[in-house]
């Protein structure tokens, strides 16, 4: 399924920035650098720069190690900050993943309400299904404008093996 269309362009003062769909077998930038782009549908995020992991497409949410960089496609059980890849983001190329902003995040076929958002069994995926220590703090589906992809609101995501809050989860 292919992400609905985005024209993301940097907007902080980044010479030479890679651009955040264009993708490089060396890095271009220290891993972990931020910037911030700006989508016409979806608004400003901030993005920061990673290296792949396999099977990567735009879309899929991972979750990265803050002082290495490695990256690992988010699943239930995994624990860590999480961060969504902004183009097909595979193993030995380096690219920009969003951290903090509204972006479309795959959810296969989970089909989640607008709600909090929980690690899917599905490697990459969100779901709207709410299991136990799967909650994704920091991350809020906002919308589903399409099968495939829900727009997600995102303020530095973590995976920190909560249930969520019933306060919270009442909307």
């Amino acid at each position: 399924m292919a992400i609905p269309s985005t024209t993301w362009r940097i907007t902080a003062n980044t010479m030479g920035a890679q651009p955040i769909a264009q993708l490089e077998s060396a890095a271009k930038h220290n891993v972990g650098q931020r910037v911030t782009a700006h989508d016409y549908a979806y608004g400003e995020i901030e993005a920061v720069y990673l290296p792949g992991v396999a099977s990567v497409a735009a879309g899929d949410v991972v979750v990265f190690d803050e002082a290495s960089g490695a990256t690992v496609r988010a699943v239930s059980g995994k624990r860590g900050p999480l961060a969504v890849a902004l183009a097909d983001v595979v193993a030995g190329q380096y690219g920009w993943f969003a951290v903090l902003g509204s972006v479309p995040v795959n959810i296969g076929s989970n089909l989640p309400s607008v709600g909090p958002a929980y690690l899917s069994t599905t490697a990459g995926e969100i779901t709207g299904l709410a299991a136990e220590g799967e909650k994704i703090d920091g991350a809020t589906v906002v919308a589903v404008p399409s099968a495939g992809f829900a727009t997600v609101r995102l303020t530095r995501p973590s995976a920190n093996g909560n249930d969520g809050n019933a306060f919270e989860d009442r909307g």
